[in-house]
């Protein structure tokens, strides 16, 4: 400020608010060039975060002299500041005048960044910092902080990329389970077995139309039994009705118990067909494959596999006690079947008997294949996974591998 004659007046306080130095607003007796680093940094500051370090005008006194943090970062944090710009700003507007760089080192550092030379000693040290981040957050033993974890280990990585530490740590959580799933996790695994289950709905939807169909076909023969034939033909289409019903809408376990008991009553009508030694094992083999690949039941195979067994041998054990009438006779020499449903014999019978047999190998065999391609294919992806893994982090290739 200057006096009107044009002279500096004695006493009166020289530079723009918001870029003066603590030291000169408190006395301008005092000032050095540490003064001018602190103009340097406010400009610096206000270039990274498009907004000045103070406020305007005389206000800007005020919060000179009480101190603000002098970090970007933090300013502005949804703005990719580099941390050596960030720590250069903090270090040049420090309030001890003694703890500022000098105008030439401030030069070398932001030289330094625009050729490419990053800070390597700060970048490892924040790699550091959000690698005990990450551990920490895993070692909470909160689902909810697996996620943060996983973006701390990947800063950290971003930060160093030769980190060891990060490495193992992106690799373990990467094919480690953790003990409890994450809400958000299991919602999308959730998501997935829906969709799975869906489809295969759909498929066992079709399989029981066929049945209805085969049911079509034996009636033409000659129906010994209505009431066997009617029941038969009332269940498949319930069942059928069931499944197309569970493709359009998300089961629960519960239900999908039901549909196993539903397929068990199903296989005991069936033995009165034609016997419960020939074709009925092969068509409960297929219910227990169908019934045991949906997402609701794979974890109960041992209640699924006793309703199955349990379909089969009840009208074994009737039989055999007398209580229904045999289907099955085993003497010297020969095993005999019987139909309590329809009247069989002939070629007819026997082409039908023929088709149903090699049906059911062929389901068997095309849902032998789908449950190993997709076992195939799961594993490629995981040992897809692993691969471009081994050549993003800085581990040896033999230390990474997909879990079997």
């Amino acid at each position: 400020m200057r006096s009107l004659d044009g002279a500096t007046q004695a006493g009166v306080m020289l530079g723009t608010p918001g870029y003066m130095a603590p030291e000169q607003v408190r006395d301008a007796a005092t000032v050095g060039f540490a003064a001018d680093v602190y103009a340097l940094g406010s400009t610096l500051f206000e270039i990274l975060t498009n907004e000045p370090l103070h406020s305007r005008g005389m206000a800007a006194l005020v919060s000179t002299t009480a101190g603000v943090d002098g970090s970007p970062a933090i300013r502005r944090p949804e703005r990719t500041i580099a941390p050596e710009l960030d720590a250069l700003c903090v270090a040049a507007l420090s309030t001890d005048p003694k703890r500022r760089p000098t105008a030439s080192e401030i030069a070398e550092r932001v030289e330094q960044f625009l050729d490419g030379d990053r800070d390597i000693a700060k970048r490892r040290a924040l790699a550091r910092a959000h690698v005990e981040s990450a551990r920490a957050a895993l070692a909470s033993g909160d689902s909810s902080q697996r996620a943060e974890a996983v973006r701390a280990a990947g800063h950290a990585l971003a930060f160093d990329p030769e980190s060891r530490d990060a490495a193992n740590l992106i690799t373990h959580l990467m094919f480690e389970p953790p003990r409890e799933l994450p809400q958000a996790l299991r919602t999308e695994l959730v998501a997935s077995e829906i969709v799975t289950q869906r489809r295969q709905s759909r498929v066992a939807a079709v399989s029981f139309l066929a049945i209805v169909a085969f049911l079509a076909v034996i009636g033409s023969k000659g129906v010994r039994s209505w009431e066997q034939w009617l029941a038969l033909g009332a269940l498949t289409s319930v069942m059928g009705l069931a499944a197309w019903r569970l493709s359009q809408r998300n089961p629960v376990s519960n239900e999908m118990l039901f549909v196993a008991a539903g397929n068990a009553v199903l296989a005991c009508l069936l033995s009165r067909a034609f016997g419960s030694l020939i074709l009925v094992p092969a068509v409960t083999c297929v219910m227990a494959l169908s019934l045991m690949s949906y997402p609701q039941l794979v974890d109960r195979v041992k209640t699924v596999l006793a309703v199955v067994v349990a379909a089969w041998l009840l009208p074994v054990c009737l039989e055999y006690a007398g209580v229904i009438e045999r289907t099955w006779l085993v003497t010297e020499g020969e095993i005999r079947s019987t139909s309590t449903l329809v009247e069989i014999g002939g070629i007819r019978t026997e082409l039908v008997l023929v088709a149903l047999n090699v049906g059911a190998i062929v389901v068997i065999g095309l849902f032998a294949n789908a449950l190993a391609r997709t076992r195939r294919d799961a594993q490629r992806t995981l040992e897809i996974q692993a691969w471009h893994l081994r050549q993003l982090l800085p581990v040896a290739p033999e230390t990474i591998h997909s879990p079997t």
